[in-house]
């Protein structure tokens, strides 16, 4: 039976912190003996993506680290419009799944 593999997601919209705090987390777990997967899922503009990514990729780790940033959730929104197949699906939003925003929310 193989061990679970661990993940550990950093979801951001700030990547400029980024690269600063893969850095310590991938020392931390690799100090006290774990073997973690780092998963960033970046939620920046892409103008923020353009001029802060370099610093993401220059970040060295022991740990495997993957990158889910605004060209990936394209390519992947892509993928998934493709093939939706049912009118009842609003394929069309790329806000469907979106947090909800002050102006959105609606009290229960």
């Amino acid at each position: 039976m193989e061990p679970e593999t661990t993940v550990f997601a950093i979801p951001t919209y700030r990547l400029r912190d980024v690269a600063e705090a893969i850095e310590a987390y991938d020392a931390n777990f690799w100090r006290n003996g774990h073997a973690v997967k780092l998963m960033v899922f970046d939620d920046s503009s892409v103008a923020n993506h353009e001029k802060y990514f370099p610093l993401l990729e220059s970040t060295r780790t022991v740990n495997e680290l993957y990158y889910v940033g605004p060209r990936e959730k394209e390519n992947s929104w892509d993928c998934s419009t493709a093939s939706c197949a049912t009118a009842s699906w609003n394929c069309s939003s790329r806000t469907s799944f979106a947090p909800a925003t002050a102006a959105t929310a609606t009290a229960p």
